[in-house]
């Protein structure tokens, strides 16, 4: 899986994901990590929890799993109490 993020990038080089968690490329506000995982609920949630801080650059149908569960995320907080 390859991730990119921004405002966590710190956090993520002192806290990996998990233990397989390299750094593939840096920039100045953000990197690009490889994490060789097999793709799990609890990976998901994980993401998610990092909110607009993190992509998932790949595997593909994990960002589209990803983009699927932000979006319905997003619908809950824009309809009215």
């Amino acid at each position: 899986m390859d991730l990119l993020t921004t405002k966590t990038t710190k956090f993520l080089h002192k806290v990996p994901l998990h233990h397989s968690q390299e750094v593939v490329e840096t920039h100045k506000d953000a990197a690009v990590f490889k994490i060789r995982v097999h793709l799990n609920f609890e990976l998901e949630r994980k993401i998610l929890a990092y909110g607009d801080s993190v992509e998932v650059l790949a595997p593909k149908f994990l960002r589209d799993r990803i983009a699927v569960k932000a979006k319905r995320m997003a619908l809950k907080y824009t309809k009215t109490i």
